[in-house]
């Protein structure tokens, strides 16, 4: 007891957190290639 749970819940959180950046992050990625590729699209017609 103690220490020990007294940070479990922020590693949790911590983890929630860096799961949802993750997520955000590579979703965003995935919009930016899409609008390149319908950019590239437009120029090579």
């Amino acid at each position: 007891m103690g220490f020990q749970s007294l940070i479990t819940p922020y590693l949790k959180d911590i983890r929630n957190i860096a799961y949802c950046t993750a997520y955000l992050s590579i979703t965003v990625m995935a919009i930016l290639i899409v609008k390149i590729g319908f950019n590239m699209d437009w120029a090579g017609l």
